[in-house]
């Protein structure tokens, strides 16, 4: 049957009835971005330009799932922080913290985030000596903290190998070395250091 041009239903009108908002504002635009290319492209099917609201549907709600997981993590890791600021004594609080550094240290590869974790097993551990799972984790980071810790060292010794004059790199693989316990390297670092600068 046919309908006039004026009752048909339209991709917006079908829009305002999702249940989801966000989602809703961006296939809205895309949908007038349909219709206004699709009148200077008449050759172009009407499926072909579904297909296209349907793959922005779908990267919309990515974003706004990943978007919400980061909020998620952050609010939580905030409370841990404010809980262990009450009770600082408490090994479980302690315990989840570093857990939740370290699984942000992986979505974000930000090397301070390792080293909280790191921090907060080891009060953790201080807590209770015997625990097994405190002591696990401190193996874990341990290996993840000396891995990072030789990708930079790596970078940092690729620029003072071409910059030999920049004191602050050397400055920096100097500590560098220092965290992974290699006193020998972190004193001839330290000591180029010295050398570009007689006052420091």
């Amino acid at each position: 049957m046919y309908l006039p041009h004026n009752s048909r239903p339209s991709i917006n009108s079908g829009l305002r009835n999702l249940q989801f908002p966000q989602i809703s504002r961006i296939i809205s635009r895309t949908s007038l971005f349909i219709k206004s290319f699709g009148g200077q492209a008449r050759g172009i099917s009407i499926f072909t330009l579904l297909r296209i609201l349907g793959v922005a549907i779908v990267c919309a709600s990515f974003l706004i799932y990943f978007s919400n997981q980061n909020q998620q993590q952050a609010s939580r890791i905030n409370a841990l922080e404010k809980a262990v600021s009450l009770k600082p004594s408490d090994f479980n609080k302690r315990l989840r913290l570093a857990l939740s550094y370290e699984e942000e240290f992986k979505k974000t590869s930000n090397l301070q985030n390792l080293e909280k974790a790191l921090e907060e097993a080891k009060v953790a551990q201080q807590l209770d000596p015997q625990n097994l799972n405190a002591q696990r984790l401190i193996l874990r980071l341990n290996k993840e903290n000396s891995a990072e810790i030789k990708k930079e060292i790596q970078q940092v010794a690729t620029i003072v190998k071409n910059r030999p004059d920049y004191q602050a790199a050397w400055l920096k693989l100097a500590a560098l070395y220092e965290k992974l316990g290699d006193e020998k390297n972190a004193h001839d670092a330290r000591n180029r250091a010295k050398l570009l600068n007689q006052n420091f």
